[in-house]
């Protein structure tokens, strides 16, 4: 039998939340620049990703910051714009008490204030931001962050997230147990699920393998 699942790690955007206005602000930005700021995409997404904006304000051109300031609106519409999934808040207050939960999200900095506004992190132990740590999901040390910190380790974890590639595929690195949630399919399937409600029953199938 599989060990019991003790710890839940959330991915936040389009697991727990979503933006409403996707403005798509920091893809703009860099269409703005006449060279993508000297860097490549993957750079600069993982730039964004992997630094505090102070950083990337550093790192880029002063041109970036220049546009990142003239186009602020778009930022704060996105921001303003993000809501919690209907299910969200009901689901982590069940499981909180009976799992150690921890998120793990690939973030660009300005990001993180959704997540406190709406009042998530009454929910979590542990909160591991990429642009914090300086390590971007599906990379194996993130995940170990959240071992250390649970001092569990293996099928004693279960990932919850959207992404496929930076949830899924990362979770099976570390051979932890994982459930992808797809909002727009029409019916649950194997280690997929299509809201946070049949959680539960997920992981209660997981552990009697």
């Amino acid at each position: 039998m599989t060990e019991k699942t003790e710890v839940l790690v959330f991915d936040l955007f389009n697991t727990l939340i979503e933006i409403k206005d996707n403005r798509h602000f920091f893809s703009r930005l860099y269409g703005l620049s006449n060279n993508g700021f000297n860097v490549s995409t993957n750079e600069y997404r993982n730039l964004l990703l992997n630094t505090p904006i102070e950083g990337v304000f550093n790192v880029l051109p002063d041109e970036f910051e220049i546009f990142f300031n003239e186009n602020i609106s778009s930022l704060e519409a996105e921001l303003n714009s993000t809501r919690l999934f209907e299910d969200s808040i009901s689901v982590l207050e069940k499981l909180r008490e009976q799992y150690t939960i921890i998120l793990i999200s690939n973030i660009a900095s300005p990001y993180k204030k959704t997540f406190y506004d709406l009042g998530l992190d009454t929910y979590f132990e542990k909160v591991i931001f990429s642009c914090d740590v300086g390590l971007i999901k599906p990379e194996i040390q993130i995940f170990r962050i959240a071992e250390n910190y649970s001092g569990k380790s293996g099928k004693q974890i279960m990932m919850i997230g959207d992404s496929e590639k930076s949830d899924i595929n990362g979770a099976k690195k570390m051979n932890w147990k994982h459930v992808k949630i797809s909002r727009k399919e029409m019916k649950k399937s194997k280690y997929t699920i299509v809201n946070l409600y049949s959680l539960n029953d997920e992981i209660a199938t997981y552990d009697k393998i």
